[in-house]
């Protein structure tokens, strides 16, 4: 009977035991719940990151924030997540750059804290295949983790994915650097170099070089969204080559600036300043621009320049007389439209 009896119990203590294992496995890890922040607007190369503060958090969407055009023509921005970096940190997971119908995935899979780590599982969005769009697409997942003194590791989990590559998101590549890399080899785009916050005023002057040379007129409309190249001749010399969109947009910007007229009373101004400078004369309350124009030796001494002053500005009678007197104290009394084709000059 007794025999009996430990044969009858020892079934029982084993399920039991299993529960047991089984109750210490869930303790020694276990799921987290998935917090998502909102990330759609922020277009990064391919990479895996953790977040632990507000200034890499806004240094992040303030260099990656994908270049948006709002109707008027100006750039529009998508407001930054708020984050209580006292409390939370972001894990972070890019797979770069793919097809898509909009700019977001869910590549993390689930959160897994362990006794010592917390592990983010994270692979392909759609196992199997890419979904086609006629967009391409670069987002980033990103999920709010309760902060902790525990490491963070980041495991692959869908096959053929390789290990996560640490995130170059910070980066700040030396130029040298930037141009050994091929434009379809992971070179960062010159719009996102435009928004880093951290640009110094010799950043500033590189990335408005390279846009006017390259004709990047995103780029440029970047940097005219920085005060301080209003006031930068060298700067608006180069940008202004980049497109008329650019053009239109200091214009917006930077017209009613003290700097902007300083410019165009300024001799050395350069041409291409002058002339996005001459573009903006039909705007309303010119006055003092066609005023600094008419004042700039330039100007004065440049027919075409002066031409397009006294067509733009003609509603400013005063002006207009002083600049046209200049004129035909100099050339004929016709003046040559860029378009080939000629009119004779009245101030109304």
């Amino acid at each position: 009977m007794v025999a009996a009896r430990r044969v009858l119990i020892s079934p029982a203590w084993c399920l039991a035991g299993l529960l047991c294992a089984a109750g210490a496995r869930r303790a020694e890890a276990q799921s987290l719940p998935l917090r998502r922040v909102p990330s759609s607007a922020l277009e990064v190369p391919a990479g895996v990151a953790v977040v632990r503060d507000s200034a890499a958090w806004t240094v992040l969407w303030r260099r990656f924030e994908g270049v948006r055009w709002s109707k008027g023509g100006t750039l529009a921005h998508a407001p930054i997540p708020p984050v209580d970096f006292r409390r939370h940190v972001l894990a972070a997971v890019s797979l770069g750059a793919t097809s898509g119908c909009v700019n977001a995935a869910r590549y993390i899979r689930r959160v897994v804290e362990r006794p010592d780590s917390l592990v983010v599982e994270f692979g392909f969005e759609r196992e199997g295949g890419v979904l086609t769009c006629a967009m391409m697409i670069a987002p980033v997942d990103v999920v709010r983790l309760r902060r902790s003194a525990k490491p963070v590791a980041f495991h692959p989990v869908s096959e053929g994915l390789a290990p996560p590559p640490p995130a170059p998101w910070w980066d700040r590549p030396a130029w040298a650097d930037y141009d050994r890399t091929p434009p379809g080899g992971g070179r960062v785009p010159l719009a996102v170099l435009a928004r880093d916050p951290r640009n110094t005023e010799a950043d500033v002057r590189e990335i408005a070089r390279r846009a006017g040379a390259a004709r990047d007129g995103t780029a440029a409309a970047v940097l005219l969204e920085r005060p301080e190249v209003g006031r930068d001749a060298a700067v608006l010399a180069d940008l202004a080559l980049a497109s008329d969109r650019v053009r239109r947009l200091f214009v917006e910007r930077h017209l009613a600036d003290p700097g902007t007229l300083a410019l165009a009373r300024d001799g050395r101004t350069a041409r291409p300043v002058l002339e996005m400078l001459l573009g903006a004369v039909p705007e309303p309350n010119d006055r003092e621009l066609v005023r600094a124009l008419g004042e700039n030796p330039a100007v004065r001494g440049d027919s075409a320049l002066l031409s397009w002053l006294i067509v733009g500005g003609g509603r400013h009678r005063d002006l207009c007389a002083d600049a046209l007197r200049a004129f035909l104290a100099r050339w004929p009394r016709t003046i040559q439209l860029g378009g080939g084709s000629s009119r004779t000059v009245a101030c109304y």
